[in-house]
């Protein structure tokens, strides 16, 4: 080859070459289902969806400060390198395929079965993976942080984009319910971090909604949640939903 003047890949470029052209495959085995093929492809994405706050960028940074994880992992175990990850699951694949529509990203959707590791339980759920240094240093810079679940803050969002923020992390971690003895509509918003609670609640006061008290779930670890009433339901709905495309 060096002799012809053929130049020479080295296994990243070849992986790369390789996954353009879908030539990569493996096969997923699942537990009582028959084992299927998968054929690894590159991900893209838009590449700018997180470079500046818009009302999508917003609902979808707010799904994944809900239901998202970031994280590094080796990209081998002899290599000291490491590449950041995003994953994102949810127990519905609808919620996923609206993020994935918004930022123009064709990463595959895969189910994943319950499994128990001892007295843990890891519940059934679909999800995505997007392997990018670029995406997810650019949520890190949003107030993103592998582990987050205690410790996770509310970010300084713009004034016009909190509330699409806000409907993001209410399709993550919001309920709307019909409460039996009263028979009347109400919401809450659960979260494991205090400081995330305060923030959010600290927003929707700021936007005209009297919450007056911050509830804690006493277990361990403990969370907290706040609950509308049915008094401000109408105005909630329409703080979400008014010109947000279907």
């Amino acid at each position: 080859m060096k002799l012809f003047g053929i130049p020479l890949r080295g296994k990243s470029e070849a992986r790369t070459i390789a996954l353009d052209k879908e030539k990569l495959k493996f096969i997923r085995k699942r537990d009582g289902e028959e084992d299927h093929s998968v054929t690894l492809r590159k991900i893209r994405y838009k590449k700018d969806f997180f470079s500046a706050w818009s009302a999508e960028m917003a609902y979808v940074l707010g799904v994944i400060y809900t239901d998202g994880n970031i994280h590094r992992e080796k990209t081998s175990k002899r290599q000291r390198k490491s590449i950041g990850r995003l994953r994102l699951a949810q127990k519905e694949p609808e919620l996923l395929e609206k993020v994935l529509s918004l930022m123009k990203c064709n990463a595959k959707i895969f189910f994943v079965n319950e499994k128990r590791f001892g007295n843990v339980v890891s519940g059934a759920r679909y999800q995505f993976d997007i392997a990018n240094d670029e995406l997810y240093d650019g949520l890190l810079k949003y107030g993103l942080t592998p582990r987050k679940s205690l410790i996770l803050t509310f970010p300084d969002v713009p004034r016009e984009y909190v509330r699409h923020f806000i409907r993001g992390c209410w399709d993550g971690d919001g309920a709307v319910y019909l409460e039996k003895q009263s028979n009347r509509v109400k919401a809450s918003y659960v979260s494991g971090s205090k400081r995330f609670m305060e923030g959010m609640v600290d927003a929707l006061r700021e936007d005209g909604f009297a919450i007056k008290t911050i509830y804690v779930h006493k277990r361990e670890p403990p969370s907290y949640y706040f609950r509308l009433n049915i008094g401000q339901m109408r105005a909630f709905y329409h703080y979400l939903y008014d010109d947000v495309p279907e």
